[in-house]
């Protein structure tokens, strides 16, 4: 009676880079998908964790236990990594955390900032220069500006045709 027998060698067990939803996002933004990539186990186990950024004191996230999680948005920068056990016969590795962390960095929020204060001018005379008070602040500090008119009412505005700087002289 001869028998055979198959022998099937796992790769060696690694639990993986994270790979997509890092990067730099808005206040109150939703970052992208996570997912998470170990090899050489039959089958796995997660569990997504967070941290503050600086990415030294890990909590793990209720009911982030698939692949791919999908965090909320945010307004504070957060670090993500995942917990994985390879599971399943044979279990090829005991729970390791993923070979990298993800940084969701968040923009301040943006405010628009405040123009100058109202002028009285005679009829047919140019205004002085309108500025901003404030300065925008917030976002990722690149701004762009449209001015834009309203008869008196400041009701239905419109664009100003080359009116794009931070600042606009009426004439």
């Amino acid at each position: 009676v001869s028998q055979s027998a198959v022998l099937t060698i796992l790769p060696s067990y690694s639990s993986g880079a994270i790979t997509g939803g890092g990067g730099t996002i808005c206040y109150n933004a939703i970052p992208g998908i996570m997912t998470a990539n170990p090899t050489g186990g039959v089958s796995y186990s997660y569990q997504w964790q967070s941290s503050p950024a600086g990415c030294a004191s890990w909590t793990d996230i209720s009911l982030a236990t698939n692949n791919s999680y999908s965090p909320p948005a945010l307004t504070t920068t957060t670090c993500y990594r995942v917990l994985v056990d390879a599971t399943g016969s044979p279990d090829c590795g005991a729970q390791t955390a993923s070979t990298n962390t993800m940084t969701v960095t968040v923009n301040p929020t943006l405010s628009q900032g405040t123009i100058g204060s109202a002028q009285t001018i005679c009829y047919n005379t140019a205004p002085a220069q309108l500025s901003f008070s404030t300065a925008p602040s917030g976002g990722n500090n690149s701004y762009t500006y449209q001015w834009q008119s309203s008869a008196a009412g400041c009701g239905g505005f419109t664009d100003i045709a080359l009116a794009t700087s931070s600042t606009y002289t009426p004439p």
